[in-house]
């Protein structure tokens, strides 16, 4: 179902009753922090402007990636919201905020009032952990369920790593893990093969559903 229209989320609202638990992982490339890198695309976001940059400073294409972004993050908070009325568990993920003068969705307004319900949990963790190739620190707001176990921190020792970057040139870095911003895979940016969650993460959640509805 497109979810760029209303049609699908008054659709799955409607049918939350009947429904277990709803899991959200909410387009970031307008949030991206990336974006806040020279080597990367353009930042559509700031502090000041969390919602993004006036139309009148962005281009066309970027005014619609913006466009949709917001759509996804205030619907999705919108459904969490409805999740919570009826009593269904949810779980959101995006990435956790790595910089107090970056923009995040977990800064917008409706998530901001969903953190504040006491019935409604946070996890801050690093994909590594669960098989990710890199750190990506990432949160997730949850309800009806325990992911409170994710909550573990890189302790992967520092090594060098050789890798291609977006110009097709080599280049090197020391750390944990190979970068995930300005680096080649397999010709594609590594963002982009990042944006899938790990095996074993997926696996956590999945076993964490399970036994949240068994119980």
């Amino acid at each position: 179902m497109d979810l760029s229209t209303d049609f699908a989320w008054d659709t799955y609202s409607a049918m939350l009753p009947s429904v277990d638990f709803v899991f959200m992982g909410i387009d970031c490339k307008t949030f991206s922090r990336a974006r806040q890198n020279p080597h990367g695309p353009p930042p559509l976001r700031s502090l000041e402007f969390p919602y993004g940059f006036p139309n009148s400073q962005l281009g066309k294409s970027d005014a619609e990636k913006l466009r949709l972004g917001n759509y996804f993050a205030i619907q999705s908070a919108k459904l969490a919201s409805r999740c919570l009325s009826v009593g269904v568990g949810f779980a959101i993920e995006n990435p956790e905020p790595w910089d107090t003068e970056a923009p995040s969705l977990w800064l917008l307004d409706e998530f901001v009032q969903l953190a504040a319900d006491p019935r409604v949990q946070t996890v801050d963790f690093d994909q590594c952990m669960w098989d990710s190739e890199t750190k990506k620190p990432t949160r997730v707001m949850f309800f009806k369920v325990n992911l409170l176990f994710l909550g573990a921190r890189c302790s992967h020792p520092s090594q060098s790593w050789h890798f291609f970057d977006k110009s097709g040139a080599p280049a090197s870095s020391w750390g944990p893990h190979p970068p995930l911003i300005n680096r080649s895979r397999d010709g594609a940016f590594a963002t982009a093969a990042a944006a899938a969650y790990p095996s074993a993460l997926n696996r956590a959640f999945a076993d964490a559903i399970s036994v949240a509805h068994r119980h």
